[in-house]
């Protein structure tokens, strides 16, 4: 059998060969990159731009730094004092680097601190407006916050809709009815991880009082979309025997 042989490293020459069979030609090949819309492959291919950029300035400072204070090189009069100051100078640039991989969608570099607050109140705003739409029966609005592949979690057992299986609950009461319900949220915290985000908070009511909301969001081409929502009653731990007690005659067969 015929192999190819593949080179990996054309950049930093990691020297990885992979003898690969050959692949016999498709008619009509699609790439994953046609498959992308042209907006998303522009923003895509800007990205990876940023991204190699970033490396090849990351292996240059690398290798400066190494030459600089290479164990084999032995300085000699002032250029001690110049290898301190290149020293300086090298760590100035990686903390300039490490910083300025924040930036705004409009183009602006903030600092860590500013970014981390940044992506707070994003995420607050995405959550009040959530709750707000819901208040005021705004189907439309309400579901523009969700994530496509989005679940939402209700108090009872079988209550787990995916998006699709939400709306056609809520259009009765929102649409057809102009019934929406309110919770008033308090007590958020909020926690990233690139573009990933989950949230606990608690939420009152006039008639259920104090619930928990936790949940999911996921940023899709810059906006928070909540990816899972999820309600459950808060039961003081002295009253949760009680509460399991009055749930399980309910059931009348003794099983939750």
């Amino acid at each position: 059998m015929q192999t190819r042989t593949w080179l990996c490293g054309a950049v930093f020459g990691c020297g990885l060969v992979m003898a690969v069979p050959p692949v016999a030609p498709m008619s009509g090949p699609v790439t994953s990159e046609e498959m992308i819309e042209p907006s998303v492959r522009s923003e895509v291919e800007h990205s990876r731009a940023l991204i190699v950029d970033d490396l090849l300035r990351q292996k240059r400072e690398l290798e400066e730094t190494i030459h600089l204070f290479s164990r084999d090189h032995q300085p000699e009069g002032d250029e001690t004092e110049a290898r301190k100051a290149a020293l300086e100078a090298a760590k100035a640039r990686l903390e300039r680097m490490r910083r300025e991989r924040f930036r705004t969608n409009d183009g602006r570099i903030i600092d860590e601190k500013e970014h981390a607050e940044l992506l707070e109140r994003q995420a607050n705003e995405v959550m009040d407006t959530f709750h707000t739409a819901a208040s005021k029966a705004d189907f439309d609005a309400y579901f523009a916050l969700m994530h496509e592949d989005g679940t939402f979690l209700g108090t009872d057992a079988t209550e787990r809709w995916t998006k699709a299986q939400f709306m056609d609950y809520a259009r009765r009461f929102m649409v057809e009815q102009g019934k929406g319900w309110t919770y008033h949220p308090r007590d958020r915290h909020v926690s990233f991880s690139g573009d990933v985000a989950w949230f606990d908070e608690l939420i009152d009511n006039e008639k259920y009082g104090t619930l928990r909301g936790q949940g999911v969001l996921r940023r899709v081409d810059g906006a928070w979309k909540i990816a899972q929502y999820s309600y459950s009653f808060t039961v003081p731990n002295d009253r949760a025997a009680g509460v399991v007690a009055l749930i399980l005659a309910q059931d009348g067969d003794g099983t939750p």
